[in-house]
């Protein structure tokens, strides 16, 4: 595939993507980063409630749209998310042009961006949002905004895929709920695994481990799958394991009303790299949600050895007792923590395999092409 160095990728996300504190941002900017250099361009139009820098990584525009936050334009913005049919979300200007391609990357845009102008697009599905809605909120605002807001997302979502030219999912698994729920996008899409940069992570040496060193966790309270993992881990986890620390690290703008003493909370960091390299054993104790976990991919890249629910690993290749450690319940994840943390042979080989895997499936590069294919097949016209 040659390069299209006349095209221009427009990536319209509903959140922040610098820095790429969530899943979904981190999704945004590696894909837009793996293809920049094959394109005249790349800009990502994001919404968000703090600034962001003029220009993000890897050579990549961000163009900012603010959010209110407070006083009666912050009531307006809730109000008009609340009822309004576009969620909230307006762009000001017109958001394709010649030589153009946008990239939806949230269906809960395509009023928003319908309203700009967007007529063609490509859609890129972190997750099948039909799903989400129905799963535990961490508080009382998401309770509220889930609730009057569900049926309309889900008409959004559906009228999304049927509109777009192409639909972009992260796993086999999500593109099969989305068939059932609207016969015929399968036939029009295309899967793009989550995937990292590999080689910003150095995978822990096995000498490493016979150190020891903490029990990690990433991700941001804010995505209530993470919340409730959390919670998991403070409530009956963590006082099961009382001799070891662990390690949270993401935004905790919700927190469990206890926190047991080996617990602690870093918010969010510069790098999770280096947190990871000190880390013995990682942990994904999810239990709900959609789309993949780019938490597990980065704990693969770091060496590390990963004991997780089968819920946080839906949708990877992975196999159990060679890659990772599946487990149903708290007791099993405490039990295969403190074999893993006391063992440290067991934790370099889980470690290996698992860094083999994420080279090989789950880097950027690796889908460079198939990301390029698609879009010269949809470019506009």
């Amino acid at each position: 595939m040659k390069a299209l160095g006349d095209l221009v990728l427009t990536c319209l996300a509903p959140d922040t993507v610098v820095p790429p504190a969530n899943g979904s941002a981190a999704r945004t900017v590696g894909l837009a980063a793996a293809v920049r250099s094959y394109l005249g361009g790349v800009t990502i139009h994001s919404f968000s409630v703090s600034p962001q820098p003029a220009r993000g990584p890897h050579g990549l525009e961000i163009v900012h749209h603010p959010v209110p936050v407070d006083g009666v334009a912050r009531v307006r913005f809730l109000g008009s998310a609340l009822i309004g049919s576009a969620l909230g979300f307006r762009f000001p200007d017109p958001i394709d042009g010649e030589h153009r391609l946008v990239q939806l990357q949230s269906p809960l845009l395509f009023e928003a961006a319908r309203r700009a102008g967007l007529r063609h697009f490509v859609l890129d599905a972190h997750n099948v949002y039909q799903d989400m809605t129905r799963f535990p909120q961490a508080s009382l605002r998401d309770r509220v905004f889930h609730r009057v807001t569900r049926r309309r997302q889900a008409r959004m979502e559906t009228a999304c895929w049927a509109e777009a030219a192409h639909v972009i999912f992260c796993s086999a698994v999500d593109r099969d709920g989305a068939e059932r729920l609207l016969p015929g996008v399968a036939r029009k899409s295309t899967v793009v695994p989550n995937c990292i940069d590999v080689k910003a992570f150095v995978p822990r040496p096995a000498p490493a481990f016979r150190r020891g060193g903490p029990v990690i966790f990433m991700g941001t309270s804010r995505y209530p799958p993470n919340f409730f993992a959390i919670q998991e881990i403070c409530r009956e986890v963590a006082p099961a394991l009382a001799n070891l620390e662990f390690r949270i690290v993401g935004d905790a703008v919700w927190a469990p009303d206890s926190v047991p003493p080996n617990v602690r909370f870093l918010g969010r960091v510069a790098s999770t790299a280096e947190h990871l390299a000190a880390a013995q054993v990682a942990i994904a104790p999810v239990r709900h949600g959609s789309g993949t976990r780019l938490k597990l991919l980065e704990y693969f890249a770091a060496g590390l050895p990963v004991v997780c629910t089968a819920k946080a690993a839906e949708g990877l290749d992975v196999e159990d007792g060679r890659h990772l450690r599946l487990v149903d319940t708290p007791r099993q994840l405490a039990a295969a923590v403190r074999q893993l943390h006391a063992d440290p042979e067991a934790c370099a080989a889980l470690g290996a395999a698992a860094r083999a895997l994420v080279e090989a499936r789950y880097d950027w590069s690796g889908q460079v092409q198939r990301l390029l294919s698609i879009y010269a097949r949809h470019r506009p016209a």
